[in-house]
């Protein structure tokens, strides 16, 4: 599939826009204008966005005054933009992702030397290692267009300059100076293990991240990986969906902090918690964090082959505000929740936990014996092998909302709970292979 028009390139393994390894020529790449959207999955034989042809001069400037979301997922061999010396300007972009194009650096991690005629060699070195965003490189094209507009002949920068001057911005950045941004207007931004550590070393401006709020950190597979949690309170926020996914953490949230309570208030924003791929994960929140602060405003959670995961959250905690709960191959959970802390949930699926019992925990200390899911309108229970009941524990359940419930391959589920159900709105049941319809 593909689809090419004057706003919008979408390009996928099937895709007849390649020319050999790359997706445009130069003198396409220019007059690219109107350009609002540039998608690329799969695409195992690219190595450039654009060609370099004979003839074209050096440091060309790429400028996509209207594209606002920038795709590459999973390109093995994407190496750069463009094999010359070049800046890419992109100030409406609003969405940045790139997915496992492991041979290509997003944002530069140190100064390239810009000044004079470079060699062969370094010819070369520039070709396959520059960044697809640098921040010297903008620097240096701003520099030169100050002397051209002051009548000064055209010269670029040395590289004590351009280091000072790349000091400079960062720290004032840093520091809420206001200066101007590669990347003005990103709301959704992707970053592997090797940008996330450039960006919380402060080797690039952290306005980048002002009006973030999606962010998605992937791809930590180091045995030691620490979750970068320092990169959320100091750098982002604003941030309202945090999406991590093909880690090896082993703890997300951790406690003993300095300013507990502070970042506390900062993670409170996060609206939307998506974990995928996460096989080491034992723990979400430490149980001697504010769990119930971190979480107040969470809405949506989904947790996706999280293996060692063993609960979403301490006994204690209450997820007062969750609406969408969706747990997929968490191989580790015997539960899902404590049985009050679900009061706005809408929507339940859970599937291919092996080792779950029960959904509601009997937690063995509560004093009503009626629990009510208000606003619960659908619950799907999928493949899980070991589950018993929907709750243990000498409960009533109401469920007042409720009109779809959906258990399939639940062999060990013989009734929904111990006690009377109520839900007067259930217009759909299907149990296994068979489906009834109430009346």
């Amino acid at each position: 599939m593909e689809t090419f028009i004057s706003n919008s390139v979408t390009a996928n393994t099937k895709s007849t826009l390649f020319d050999d390894n790359n997706l445009f020529p130069a003198f396409v790449a220019l007059d690219l204008l109107q350009l609002e959207v540039l998608d690329i999955s799969f695409c195992g034989i690219l190595e450039e966005i654009v060609a370099k042809e004979d003839g074209v001069e050096e440091d060309l400037n790429f400028v996509f005054p209207k594209i606002t979301s920038l795709q590459f997922w999973r390109l093995p061999e994407l190496k750069r933009f463009y094999p010359g010396r070049h800046t890419l300007e992109l100030s409406t972009l609003e969405k940045l992702k790139v997915f496992h194009c492991d041979k290509m650096t997003v944002f530069d991690s140190e100064l390239q030397t810009l000044e004079g005629p470079p060699c062969r060699e370094k010819q070369l070195e520039i070709q396959v290692h520059q960044p697809l965003f640098s921040f010297i490189k903008l620097i240096a094209a701003q520099e030169n267009n100050a002397n051209s507009k002051g009548n000064k002949p055209p010269k670029s920068p040395t590289v004590e300059q351009l280091k000072n001057k790349a000091a400079s911005i960062t720290k004032s950045t840093n520091d809420g100076t206001s200066h101007p941004i590669i990347i003005p207007n990103l709301l959704e931004l992707s970053l592997s293990s090797k940008e996330a550590t450039i960006i919380r070393q402060g080797q690039f401006p952290v306005d980048i991240l002002r009006k973030l709020t999606v962010l998605e950190l992937q791809c930590f597979h180091e045995e030691s990986a620490v979750f970068p949690f320092d990169l959320l309170i100091q750098r982002v926020h604003n941030l309202e969906k945090l999406v991590v996914r093909h880690g090896l953490f082993k703890e997300l949230f951790s406690s003993g902090l300095v300013g507990e309570e502070k970042h506390a208030m900062t993670l409170a924003r996060i609206k939307c918690l998506k974990l995928v791929w996460l096989p080491n994960l034992e723990r979400i929140w430490n149980q001697g964090l504010l769990v119930d602060q971190l979480i107040k405003n969470l809405e949506k959670l989904e947790a996706w082959r999280c293996y060692s995961l063993t609960n979403l959250a301490p006994s204690t905690a209450s997820f007062q505000n969750l609406r969408s709960l969706d747990v997929w191959q968490c191989k580790g959970l015997i539960y899902l929740i404590a049985s009050r802390s679900l009061v706005q949930l809408t929507a339940m699926t859970v599937r291919e936990c092996e080792v779950i019992t029960e959904i509601v925990a009997n937690e063995g200390d509560e004093l009503e014996n009626e629990i009510i899911f208000r606003k619960l309108e659908s619950m799907r229970l999928d493949c899980l092998a070991s589950l018993t009941s929907f709750c243990s524990a000498n409960f009533t359940f109401k469920f007042p909302s409720l009109t779809e419930v959906i258990v399939k391959q639940c062999p060990k589920m013989e009734t929904f709970s111990q006690r009377v159900l109520s839900a007067p709105k259930l217009q759909r049941v299907l149990w296994l292979t068979g489906e009834k319809q109430k009346g």
